[in-house]
């Protein structure tokens, strides 16, 4: 009898041993797996309109473009035009009506025309949202042009509200219910505008709603790098986590590419406004 215990004490050993290495292999196979259906940033650079930052203005005001994607390549999206074109006017507010349609590439939809040059929103096939409006400038009497870092900073808003909505689920018949995707996104600003029939600074001065951060070069050049602001910064990002934190870490970039320093102050007067 204790010969027979023993030997079945020793074969369920074998077998829980045998077990727990397949468990082991079949814990490696799916984090293997995981990994490689990680974070892979190809949809930010796959929509049908290929990337150009910083963007032209063909109009007197400054032209901001804000490109967002998911981080993650979608896995068999099912693109519903319908529900695209209605997604562009509603979430990303661009009151215009559809230029293109087609399920390989996505929906054009156009704001008014600005001399030949329109607002515009692309709701891609892909996933990838892109965002670019015309934002007027003011002058201050001595030929100076004036930007509003708020005018600045609003379009970012909503392209972050529209990829956190439900509607953008819809859209390409994804689980509403799940782990919040996580998104790559890219700001260019442009550095020239059309005036009087020649080019020149897309704005010289920028008008705060609180704290003004000091400017070292009072008439340099405003820049914007070919990349984007803070390109490496804003990817992979949470779409759940506070807008103020995007907008953070966007003034910030372009504050600093713009010779502004002194500014976190001006920074946290400014996102405020979006609280």
């Amino acid at each position: 009898m204790l010969v027979t215990i023993i030997g079945s004490v020793a074969a369920l050993v074998g077998v829980l041993e045998t077990v727990t290495g397949w468990g082991r292999q079949l814990v490696r196979a799916v984090r293997g797996r995981t990994s490689k259906r990680g974070a892979d940033h190809r949809a930010i650079h796959g929509g049908p309109w290929p990337i150009h930052l910083p963007p032209d203005s063909s109009t007197d005001q400054v032209r901001i473009t804000v490109f967002c994607a998911p981080s993650q390549s979608l896995q068999d999206p099912v693109f519903d035009i319908p529900k695209a074109v209605r997604f562009a006017q509603l979430e990303m507010h661009l009151a215009g009506e559809p230029k293109y349609t087609g399920l390989n590439e996505g929906v054009r939809v156009e704001g008014p025309d600005h001399d030949g040059f329109s607002d515009y929103a692309w709701v891609c096939a892909n996933g990838r949202l892109d965002l670019s409006v015309s934002i007027p400038v003011s002058h201050d009497g001595h030929d100076r042009r004036q930007l509003d870092v708020i005018d600045l900073l609003t379009p970012i808003t909503v392209l972050a509200s529209a990829v956190r909505s439900t509607a953008y689920a819809s859209v390409y018949g994804l689980p509403t219910r799940r782990k919040a995707r996580r998104f790559d996104w890219l700001i260019g600003v442009s550095m020239y505008s059309r005036f009087d029939m020649s080019h020149r600074s897309s704005w010289d001065d920028l008008i705060f709603p609180g704290r003004v951060p000091v400017r070292l070069v009072a008439d340099r050049q405003a820049f914007c790098p070919p990349g984007g602001y803070a390109a490496g910064e804003l990817q992979d990002l949470d779409p759940s986590r506070p807008t103020n934190e995007l907008l953070q870490t966007f003034l910030r970039s372009f504050l600093i590419e713009n010779g502004y320093h002194e500014f976190d102050g001006a920074i946290d007067d400014a996102v405020s406004q979006f609280s």
